[in-house]
Protein backbone atom coordinates (compact mmCIF):
# COMPACT_ATOMS: atom_id res chain seq x y z
CA UNK A 1 0.00 0.00 0.00
CA UNK A 2 1.10 3.36 -0.86
CA UNK A 3 -0.71 6.37 -0.97
CA UNK A 4 -4.05 4.64 -2.73
CA UNK A 5 -6.59 5.99 -0.50
CA UNK A 6 -8.37 6.67 -3.92
CA UNK A 7 -9.68 2.86 -4.35
CA UNK A 8 -8.50 1.02 -1.25
CA UNK A 9 -12.13 1.13 0.65
CA UNK A 10 -13.07 -0.81 -1.99
CA UNK A 11 -10.45 -3.42 -2.33
CA UNK A 12 -11.36 -3.38 1.34
CA UNK A 13 -14.76 -3.97 0.73
CA UNK A 14 -14.15 -6.67 -1.74
CA UNK A 15 -12.30 -9.04 0.35
CA UNK A 16 -14.31 -8.17 3.29
CA UNK A 17 -17.22 -10.05 1.00
CA UNK A 18 -15.63 -13.09 0.50
CA UNK A 19 -17.18 -16.48 1.95
CA UNK A 20 -14.17 -17.80 2.82
CA UNK A 21 -13.59 -16.85 6.59
CA UNK A 22 -10.02 -18.09 7.30
CA UNK A 23 -7.57 -15.71 6.06
CA UNK A 24 -4.85 -13.13 7.25
CA UNK A 25 -4.93 -9.94 5.33
CA UNK A 26 -1.32 -8.19 6.10
CA UNK A 27 -1.41 -4.75 4.50
CA UNK A 28 2.33 -3.42 4.00
CA UNK A 29 2.36 0.54 4.43
CA UNK A 30 5.20 1.29 2.34
CA UNK A 31 5.56 4.72 3.51
CA UNK A 32 2.72 6.51 2.60
CA UNK A 33 3.03 9.95 2.72
CA UNK A 34 -0.45 11.41 3.35
CA UNK A 35 -1.74 10.98 7.54
CA UNK A 36 -5.21 11.26 5.91
CA UNK A 37 -4.00 7.33 4.34
CA UNK A 38 -2.28 5.59 7.45
CA UNK A 39 -5.70 6.72 9.25
CA UNK A 40 -7.82 5.23 7.08
CA UNK A 41 -5.57 2.23 7.41
CA UNK A 42 -5.96 2.06 10.68
CA UNK A 43 -9.37 2.80 11.10
CA UNK A 44 -10.46 -0.71 8.44
CA UNK A 45 -7.91 -2.69 10.30
CA UNK A 46 -9.55 -2.07 13.38
CA UNK A 47 -12.86 -3.61 12.14
CA UNK A 48 -11.83 -7.17 11.86
CA UNK A 49 -8.57 -9.14 13.61
CA UNK A 50 -7.81 -10.71 10.95
CA UNK A 51 -6.19 -7.18 9.27
CA UNK A 52 -3.06 -6.62 10.01
CA UNK A 53 -1.84 -3.19 9.18
CA UNK A 54 2.84 -2.44 9.10
CA UNK A 55 4.12 0.66 8.79
CA UNK A 56 7.63 0.68 6.84
CA UNK A 57 10.06 3.23 5.41
CA UNK A 58 9.18 3.27 1.23
CA UNK A 59 11.27 0.58 -0.38
CA UNK A 60 10.80 -1.24 -3.50
CA UNK A 61 7.60 -3.69 -4.38
CA UNK A 62 9.77 -6.80 -3.37
CA UNK A 63 10.61 -5.19 0.36
CA UNK A 64 7.17 -4.57 0.92
CA UNK A 65 6.34 -8.35 0.10
CA UNK A 66 9.13 -9.60 2.11
CA UNK A 67 8.05 -7.90 5.20
CA UNK A 68 4.30 -9.02 4.85
CA UNK A 69 5.95 -12.72 4.69
CA UNK A 70 7.83 -12.01 7.73
CA UNK A 71 4.65 -11.02 9.57
CA UNK A 72 2.58 -13.83 8.32
CA UNK A 73 1.56 -16.02 10.78
CA UNK A 74 0.14 -18.60 8.78
CA UNK A 75 1.85 -21.21 6.89
CA UNK A 76 2.66 -20.56 2.88
CA UNK A 77 3.00 -22.60 0.33
CA UNK A 78 4.06 -21.72 -3.39
CA UNK A 79 2.60 -23.57 -6.13
CA UNK A 80 3.27 -23.67 -9.59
Amino acid sequence: YYNAKRHFEQTYNSVMNQTFPYFEWIIINDGSTDEGEVELLERLASTDCRIKVIHKENGEPASARNAAIRESKTEIRFTF
